[in-house]
């Protein structure tokens, strides 16, 4: 949409109210169909009562030009969900052998409203968003995810990129627009410009914040206020005098529109092209996503989901999912047994999170709460949660505050985003950190075990103090159990002190001579700052590895075959090998020495490198230097030299 840069300083009223129906539904006539990459599509599929009207990296959009006429007569798109329908529909696309697969575009659930029975309305005078967050907990009734003491350590930062995948979000509201995501492939000179053009060649133009990835537009804005809530909860701007605060106070939000008609529904193929775009801006257009914020589920398994999951794993980006809310009932369902998807999909690089009632004593999983020990990882507070919406429709869950709308919501969309920005201020604090697995494993190991939650989720409470204090496990200094941050060497003391008043607990503030060295993870004041064994932290461990020399080759002959078998180093370890062989050769009568040299990069355990059939005479010589995993220099200094004199 040419006119979103005019919409940032244009607030647009309208709102469309949520359906509360869980029933599944699906768009009308709409299938996500996999074809076969080296075949193509017969004419008889192109030629049926079904077209392709979309193509991209998880799957391909067929729709009935029965349905497209429907709504294109201004229908809408959103039908239950009939088995039959599915299975006669594909049955009759399933007959080109080029397609390998499929399926409904099924709908999913944002849960915009809460159906927690323990619901209640106190007065807007009393917002109570920091109840959540406080610092009361005493480790017997009331809990919550002492994030102030997490924001003593850490507050975020605007390095730090996050996508929120939901209904779009009010990008104008004061407490949301300092903490969006700018494109800096749209940016011209350096600035924002509404020029109509594509100028980063991603299929959008002019996509300066975001998505709709509905209606295909660049226009991410919200419509039904659940994605503002999210969004706010994530990352709204703290410190900043205005409203409230998400966990993370600074961070970059990528917005991504994928509600249906305006309401809490959302096709499962505009989830698919949001995760395609957050996939391109990581892997061409160098867009370090960290994690994304998924507060929507759905009953049914797609495959095609399935895939871009997958594929957002090998980008090393996290995807944070609600557990869901439960059926009609209200009751919360165990989802190891009745699973809702994307949280139950066995991919790694999934959090789910469950929402937990931090309102009253004793604090537990709120009843509305999906749980499962296998498929849910952690729980965060989600009930009567205070945050940004896109405007005032009711007078009594909503308000306005220095001109700015603010609401009540509740349920596991809440809790997810919470948890969302706990990953966002980590990634800050640690900014080398780039695989999921490290930002995963810090999350639920520091997780709060509350017996409230025992055989509910796998984990515990989020806790973002402890989450922000932990050492590095990746951090092998041998003979100490401390680490960074605010270590300064192996073996000493950790000092989390603040005396330089950087708001960084590290070496300067033990080491105040010292001026060079304020990274947390140095091995010791004054000690060179690198990281050798390409682990994206800095610690113990490389200064360790640059005084390793690399061992001597085994060499073994058999049946005229000479063998160099290198002990491998460390895992990973990748060998430049040289072969160098010397030899006297006839040229015009006269024998001259030659000498031929081959190169071999390997990366295998105990590798070899081998020479058959040596003639005699010739000298063998071999020489080598090992690189550490992550792509690090090679290290070459001290390596030895094997000679081998073949036998005459």
């Amino acid at each position: 949409m040419k006119n979103l840069f005019l919409l940032v300083s244009a607030f647009v009223l309208g709102f469309c109210s949520p359906l509360l129906s869980l029933a599944q539904e699906v768009i009308d006539g709409e299938y996500l169909v996999q074809v076969h990459p080296h075949r193509a599509l017969s004419r008889t599929t192109a030629q049926s009562k079904f077209e392709m009207v979309e193509k991209s990296l998880s799957a391909s959009l067929f729709r009935s030009k029965v349905a497209a006429r429907t709504q294109s007569s201004g229908s809408s798109p959103i039908a239950p969900y009939d088995p039959a329908k599915e299975q006669e529909d594909c049955a009759e696309i399933l007959k080109d052998p080029a397609v390998t697969y499929c399926e409904a575009n099924y709908v999913k659930y944002n849960g915009a409203f809460p159906n927690d029975p323990l619901f209640y309305q106190p007065s807007p005078s009393t917002p109570l968003q920091f109840y959540h967050f406080s610092d009361l907990t005493n480790g017997s009734t009331f809990f919550d995810t002492r994030a102030p003491f997490g924001w003593d350590r850490e507050t975020g930062s605007k390095d730090t990129v996050i996508a929120i995948i939901d209904s779009g979000a009010n990008y104008r509201h004061p407490d949301l627009i300092n903490n969006l995501w700018i494109n800096p492939g749209e940016l011209v000179e350096g600035r924002i410009v509404d020029d109509g053009v594509d100028n980063d060649g991603n299929g959008f133009i002019d996509d300066f914040f975001g998505i709709d990835a509905t209606n295909l537009t660049n226009n991410p804005d919200d419509c039904n206020g659940h994605g503002s809530h999210v969004a706010g909860l994530a990352g709204a701007k703290g410190n900043n005098g205005i409203g409230v605060s998400g966990s993370s106070w600074d961070v970059s939000m990528i917005l991504i529109r994928n509600a249906v008609d305006c309401g809490p529904s959302v096709s499962t193929m505009s989830v698919l092209r949001g995760m395609d775009y957050l996939y391109d801006l990581k892997t061409r257009r160098g867009i370090d996503v960290t994690a994304v914020n998924a507060s929507y589920t759905g009953p049914n398994f797609s495959q095609a989901e399935y895939a871009a999951m997958q594929r957002l794993k090998s980008a090393d980006i996290l995807f944070l999912a609600a557990a869901g809310n439960g059926g009609e009932d209200g009751i919360g369902d165990n989802i190891d047994v009745s699973p809702q998807y994307p949280a139950a999909y066995d991919v790694d690089n999934i959090i789910a999170v469950a929402n937990f009632d931090t309102r009253q004593g004793p604090n537990k999983i709120a009843v509305s709460s999906n749980f499962g020990t296998t498929s849910v990882d952690i729980a965060a507070p989600g009930s009567r949660m205070l945050s940004t919406i896109h405007q005032v429709t009711d007078f009594e869950n909503e308000f306005n505050f220095n001109n700015a709308p603010y609401g009540y919501k509740s349920g596991t969309s809440m809790a997810t985003p919470v948890v969302t920005g706990a990953v966002a201020l980590l990634k800050s604090q640690r900014p080398k950190i780039h695989h999921y697995s490290q930002l995963k494993a810090m999350l639920l190991g520091t997780a709060f075990q509350i017996p409230a939650l025992q055989g509910k989720v796998n984990s515990g409470l989020l806790d973002i103090a402890s989450l922000l204090a932990q050492a590095d496990p990746q951090d092998l200094c041998p003979n100490s159990d401390k680490f960074h941050p605010g270590h300064c060497g192996c073996d000493q003391p950790e000092n989390y002190t603040n005396s330089d008043s950087d708001m960084v607990p590290d070496c300067a503030d033990q080491c105040p001579t010292d001026s060079a060295k304020t990274s947390p993870g140095a091995c010791g004041c004054g000690v060179a700052d690198t990281d050798t064994n390409g682990n994206g932290i800095v610690d113990c461990t490389d200064l360790q590895i640059q005084s390793v020399t690399p061992g001597k080759p085994r060499v073994k002959r058999s049946k005229r075959k000479l063998k160099f078998t290198l002990d491998d180093l460390y895992p990973g370890s990748g060998y430049l090998i040289t072969m160098t062989t010397t030899f006297k050769k006839k040229v015009r009568g006269k024998k001259k020495k030659k000498t031929v040299t081959r190169e071999k990069l390997v990366r295998r355990t105990s590798p070899t490198f081998s020479l058959k059939k040596p003639k005699r005479g010739k000298t063998l010589k071999m020489h080598y230097a090992f690189e550490l995993p992550g792509g690090s220099p090679f290290v070459s200094q001290n390596s030895p030299e094997v000679k081998f004199r073949g036998k005459k």
